[in-house]
């Protein structure tokens, strides 16, 4: 019996030794694949209509892994635009921009990834997308 109470006990100190808060980190993947925020917007006033984005990464960004910012319409279903960056190293902030011609949309939702090979190892927002109506701030929940 106290051998099984050691068993158990050395276990539950193994598996706690491991455990990692699950708030604590939502990618799977190194440090340069985390995205922890993101910032910009998208204009009207410009023309052609802009937008300019940002997302920043919990370390310097690695070359195996692509950045991608997905634009869709603001209701979230209609994928206008995808930006790729890759093969970039040392950087801990990725600027996107896209121009529209055309129709504008009233506004854009994003969602950025990261992603090694097939992969993916960090979405922002976790959920869903992120809505950036024209002229207005945004940022908030992209991560």
């Amino acid at each position: 019996m106290k051998r099984f109470l050691a068993l158990l006990a050395v276990g539950a100190a193994a598996a706690a030794a491991l455990a990692v808060p699950s708030a604590a980190v939502d990618t799977k993947g190194p440090a340069c694949a985390d995205i922890v925020f993101g910032d910009g917007g998208y204009t009207l006033l410009t023309s052609p209509p802009s937008l300019a984005f940002r997302f920043d990464l919990a370390s310097p960004s690695c070359a195996a892994v692509t950045y991608t910012l997905d634009i869709y319409d603001l209701s979230g279903e209609t994928l206008l635009a995808t930006q790729t960056i890759s093969g970039v190293s040392g950087t801990t902030s990725l600027s996107f921009s896209e121009t529209f011609t055309g129709v504008a949309p009233a506004g854009v939702c994003l969602v950025g990834t990261t992603s090694l090979g097939r992969h993916v190892a960090d979405r922002a927002p976790d959920t869903g997308c992120a809505a950036f109506p024209a002229d207005e701030p945004g940022g908030v929940g992209f991560q």
